[in-house]
């Protein structure tokens, strides 16, 4: 949550006008759950946690955007008192693919980085993966509140690999006259 404050007092202290294309930078705050597996023969392990995500688009609002994200969060082991930081650096593109609704659905998918960091364990190695979801944002004056659901896929060497759920919020703020 701390992040999408700062994203709010820098957004709002630019002042960047949204009603055009142009760069953005926008915050999202996710929940996930799922499994990993470190690939070090002691199995996988159930996860859950959350992270903050930076995002720097190109966009059109409410059309389309792309861009890089940079996601940062700590997660803890279901059973146990396991615990694991992530890192995650990539590339996202967002489209609306039905203009004319009332509150506009949106798609997003990615091609992402990550570094998986258990306590205790080897240093965290980046390994590659893909993100998926869907939402819808909703505009309350010139706040898009943006709800999605979604999927995360990583893989990486010695069978490492790591799948999860992910519930997300988004925090845009526009700077639109006519909203």
């Amino acid at each position: 949550m701390k992040t999408i404050g700062l994203i709010a007092v820098l957004t709002i202290l630019a002042g960047s006008s949204a009603s055009a294309e142009g760069f953005r930078v926008r915050a999202r705050e996710r929940f996930q759950t799922g499994h990993y597996n470190a690939g070090d023969g002691n199995g996988r392990f159930a996860f859950n946690g959350f992270a903050s995500a930076v995002d720097l688009w190109y966009e059109k609002p409410f059309d389309w955007s792309a861009g890089l994200t940079v996601q940062r969060g700590g997660l803890n082991r279901n059973a146990g008192d396991g615990r694991a930081n992530t890192t995650t650096l990539g590339l996202e593109a967002k489209v609306f693919p039905v203009k004319d609704l009332r509150v506009p659905l949106f798609v997003r998918a990615g091609i992402l980085v990550e570094a998986f960091d258990r306590s205790g364990s080897d240093p965290a190695r980046w390994s590659p993966g893909i993100a998926t979801s869907a939402g819808a944002e909703f505009l309350v004056k010139r706040i898009g509140i943006a709800p999605e659901f979604g999927l995360r896929s990583f893989w990486g060497p010695s069978g490492r690999y790591h799948t999860s759920a992910t519930f997300a919020i988004g925090v845009h703020f526009y700077q639109i006259g006519g909203l």
